[in-house]
């Protein structure tokens, strides 16, 4: 799964970096976005939604915007139900 991390090392002094070892050093903000994911398994591992006719990874929760004419055909939020799996 693809994380945005953030270094909360920014604006301290060169005594106090010493104490902060790399895992408190960086601390995950937040996943990355549905549509970063290129693939369903990576996709449909981060809580997103594979629209496999459409080879697109989206929000789960804006299915209806993301798609407003009925483009996407087959859809899974499994990955056991990915293309090839």
């Amino acid at each position: 799964m693809n994380e945005v991390l953030i270094d909360l090392s920014e604006g301290l002094e060169m005594s106090e970096l010493s104490e902060v070892d790399d895992e408190e050093r960086y601390r995950k903000v937040c996943d990355a976005p549905c549509y970063t994911h290129q693939s369903c398994e990576n996709c449909t591992s981060a809580a997103c939604m594979w629209c496999s006719s459409e080879e697109r990874c989206v929000e789960s929760n804006s299915y209806v915007a993301s798609f407003p004419y009925g483009q996407c055909m087959e859809w899974t939020t499994q990955k056991a139900k990915c293309p090839g799996t």
